[in-house]
This record gives structure tokens, C-alpha cells and sequence, in this order.
């Protein structure tokens, strides 16, 4: 896109960073990410004794995956090592743009995103939309609430005619409520994150 970008006369999208918690990384969506991951998810439901979730959270990555291949994901962020003292969080971060077009523009986007899923600014930003929703999910007995944020933020120096699409996903297990202690500490590290955005210069990249 950036090469076609060029050959319009056009500026390079910029990169970006965030803060990210201790412990997390940025990688691509590749199969060795998608298989660390999954090792990763098996060892702590071993540890926290729930090797009833690992059906469900590993068909949920898997379709995860082939999403954010569908999609071109360009950054996953992600828990990828044990931090002495932080408590390991089944959190996990995309990035990917969203271009408009002809026939769509990033209003029309932002706009769907406020009537259809309920966004609001994030914290009162007005350059950071945010909207929540959930989903059931059911492997035999066991049925795990899955919640999904995203977040869209214009990309500065494109006019408007690019947006970064962050979603974050993270599940709820029975018995937790939505307004809970675990929601909310869920809910604080993604939007901490996002919130933090810097984007880079050429340069810097």
C-alpha cells in the first residue's frame, strides 16, 4: 500500500508506538506467534486449573488468526513473558488500517461504528472512537463471554483518508460481572494502551 502510496505522490503512512504493559510484545499475526501463543495460553490455564477454557480460547485464537490474516494485521500485541510480581492477563491487541474510498469515507466508517456498535470518544478524546460488545460462546459445558473493544483513530498527515483500527478481546468467565473488578482492570489496560499512541517520523520508523 505505502509503495502505491508513493507512486501517487502521496506521504508514507506513519508508524506508530504505545506503552504496553511489562511483559508484552509487538509481533506480526504469523503461524509462530499464533503457535507461541498457544503453548503460552495452554501452561496458564494448566496453572490457574482451568483446562476446561482451552477448547474455547484456542478455537477463538485460531478464528483470531485467520481474521487478522483476512484483514492484514499489522501489529499484534500480546502478553509473551512472565513479569515477577504483574499477573499474567488473557489480553491480546490488533492493529490494521482502514482506508477510505469512493464510496466510503472515514466518516462513514466512524459513523457505523457510533450507530451500529454504540461508540463513544474514548475518555473524551474525540480523535479515539471506542465501542464494546460481547458474545457468547459454548464448547460442551462451559460458555465463556467474549468481549471485543475497538478503537478508531484518524491517521495524521493522510487527510482523513486513513484511520488505525485497533481491537482488543479478552474473555469473561461465568460469574464475572460485566461492570466487575475483572472487566474494568481488562478494560483499563486497553485503553491505556491505545491512549498512548505516538506516531513516528519516517525517521524513526
Amino acid at each position: 500500500m505505502d509503495s502505491l502510496r508513493e507512486e501517487l505522490g502521496l506521504p508514507p503512512i506513519p508508524d506508530f508506538e504505545l506503552d504496553i504493559p511489562p511483559g508484552w510484545q509487538r509481533r506480526d499475526a504469523s503461524a509462530e506467534t499464533q503457535a507461541d501463543m498457544e503453548r503460552q495460553l495452554r501452561r496458564k490455564l494448566m496453572a490457574a486449573h482451568r483446562p476446561d477454557l482451552m477448547a474455547i480460547l484456542r478455537t477463538e485464537l485460531q478464528k483470531s488468526f485467520r481474521s487478522m490474516k483476512q484483514h492484514r494485521v499489522i501489529a499484534h500485541f500480546s502478553p509473551a513473558e512472565d513479569v515477577p510480581g504483574i499477573s499474567w492477563l488473557p489480553l491480546s491487541l490488533v492493529a490494521r488500517h482502514r482506508f477510505a474510498d469512493a464510496n466510503t469515507s472515514l466518516d462513514d466508517i466512524a459513523r457505523g461504528l457510533i450507530t451500529q456498535q454504540g461508540a463513544t470518544p474514548l475518555d473524551g478524546n474525540l480523535k479515539i472512537l471506542r465501542a464494546v460488545r460481547e458474545s457468547k460462546q459454548t464448547e460442551g459445558d462451559t460458555t465463556v463471554t467474549l468481549v471485543t473493544v475497538t478503537y478508531l483513530i484518524p491517521v495524521p498527515t493522510t487527510e482523513k483518508r486513513v484511520a488505525l483500527e485497533f481491537t482488543g478481546s479478552y474473555p469473561r468467565p461465568g460469574g464475572e460481572a460485566a461492570d466487575g473488578d475483572y472487566s474494568r482492570q481488562m478494560q483499563a489496560v486497553l485503553d491505556a494502551c491505545v491512549s498512548s499512541i505516538r506516531w513516528l517520523k519516517p525517521a524513526e520508523v
